[in-house]
């Protein structure tokens, strides 16, 4: 009996061990809903050992039981006034990301996460993994996550990240927020060129720390381009009429996914 449990024990170590030293690809459905926002996106996570990147590769908005397609989109990686796609790279040394802002394309740093998870007493199976549940508050919101330690990595989808296995479905306290596991595959980087092409551009995209601006200089950007539309409202306002002041606690700001 001793020989059968370390037989099968084995047989799940060299699983873990040729999953974790290989490259996956892991499609994902995210989408985010509330009483303005409608979006509903598909994205890919590129996991290695020392490197994930989350891109994303299809886009809709609009009600979701409307019978639109996706909009296809390639791995374009030219930087111009608007960027097609939203990516995340969590490497060693810091997370980055690039999204549009008011039309523009940024390169952002993030802040070191705080690993401030919280485990769950409960476990669940998604497809034949088992997934244990956890919590954490980021950003003005808490999110709930079913991760598996079948799959072992601290990367993860978006900015969830930190744990000892793979998100597979996540969700926020609102459910305004959801993201689901589609497909999980292993990659063989050595021959695979589309990849090893992707992570080659992603480490140049990163590369000039003088373009790439802070979540503080994020902030400041955001905080300048709200205030840049207010004066343009002032000016067609008739006079003594007052116009609205920008406020961190104002009650439509908690229309975003994230609150900066």
């Amino acid at each position: 009996m001793i020989r059968i449990k370390q037989y099968f024990f084995c047989l799940f170590f060299l699983k873990v061990l040729v999953i974790y030293s290989q490259t996956i690809e892991i499609n994902y459905e995210q989408s985010f809903q509330n009483s303005s926002i409608n979006l509903y996106k598909k994205y890919d996570l590129v996991l290695t050992d020392s490197l994930s990147i989350y891109i994303e590769r299809e886009s809709k908005s609009g009600n979701k039981k409307e019978e639109n397609v996706y909009n296809q989109k390639t791995y374009n990686l030219e930087l111009g006034n608007k960027m097609d796609s939203n990516i995340y790279v969590n490497k060693k040394d810091g997370f980055y990301f690039l999204e549009t802002f008011f039309g523009q394309a940024l390169e952002i740093k993030e802040d070191v996460f705080k690993n401030n998870w919280q485990m769950i007493d409960s476990t669940k199976y998604i497809a034949n993994y088992e997934c244990k549940l956890a919590t954490k508050e980021f950003r003005g919101r808490k999110f709930f996550v079913w991760y598996t330690n079948q799959i072992p990595t601290t990367f993860g989808p978006w900015k969830l990240n930190g744990l000892d296995g793979l998100i597979l479905e996540a969700r926020d306290s609102n459910s305004e927020f959801k993201l689901n596991a589609l497909k999980i595959k292993s990659i063989d980087a050595s021959t695979d060129t589309l990849y090893n092409a992707l992570i080659n551009k992603i480490n140049v995209l990163f590369e000039n720390e003088k373009e790439i601006l802070t979540i503080d200089e994020l902030k400041e950007f955001i905080d300048n381009k709200n205030q840049i539309i207010l004066n343009r409202v002032k000016q067609q306002l008739p006079r003594g009429v007052s116009t609205p002041k920008l406020s961190s606690n104002c009650e439509e700001c908690n229309d975003s996914l994230e609150k900066y």
